[in-house]
């Protein structure tokens, strides 16, 4: 599934395979308690025995697609343009067979290059664990050239597995994909870190 256009400020392009990423988790454990919001949150679409995701969203965002069919199940962009260093963030659910976060993320990649044409620099490593459950980041950056409009563009991707684990075996995964085309820049790395920091699960 592609990700296109679908309102004149969503200025970037998702790629077919957006990885899942969910950020917090939270149970009665002190320990495990999400980050408190610090604005809007947007639910994400969930199907009946799924944990309830929640992206916080940074101040001046907008909600663009939601839903539980399939695994896309939210698309949220900020107000700037491609050339403005807009961004994008999908967030995506879907069973995973294992409750290791490394072979989660291999797995992901593996999906990935299957599927994606023009991406380069992948990387991926285990990070702490948010809200009490593990995460792994997986990065990339996409060639930009068949989305109209985005010539020459070269599109950085954070993907953020999040994996909440099964009572029997395997887990449900979440995978927060965010991209701009200026990641470097201050108030994008702000909006990443919120993002990926204030996600909310109730498992």
């Amino acid at each position: 599934m592609r990700f296109g256009r679908q309102t004149a400020a969503a200025a970037l392009t998702l790629p077919a395979t957006a990885l899942l990423l969910a950020g917090c988790g939270s149970d009665d454990a002190a320990a495990n308690a999400c980050a408190k919001p610090s604005g809007e949150v947007l639910e994400v679409g969930h199907k009946d025995g799924e944990p309830t995701f929640g992206l916080a969203i940074p101040k001046g965002w907008e909600e663009m697609t939601s839903g539980s069919d399939g695994a896309l199940r939210l698309v949220a962009h900020s107000g700037g343009t491609g050339a403005e260093g807009g961004q994008q963030a999908a967030v995506t659910v879907e069973d995973a067979p294992t409750q290791d976060v490394t072979l989660e993320m291999k797995r992901q990649v593996q999906g990935l290059e299957a599927a994606e044409t023009g991406i380069s620099d992948v990387r991926s490593e285990v990070g702490p664990e948010v809200c009490g459950y593990p995460t792994g980041t997986i990065t990339y950056a996409l060639n930009a050239d068949k989305a109209p409009g985005n010539k020459g563009m070269r599109i950085e991707t954070t993907a953020t597995v999040f994996l909440v684990p099964k009572d029997d075996a395997g887990s449900t995964a979440a995978v927060l994909t965010v991209q701009s085309a200026s990641p470097d820049d201050p108030a994008n790395r702000k909006a990443l870190s919120t993002l990926v920091d204030e996600f909310q699960i109730d498992a």
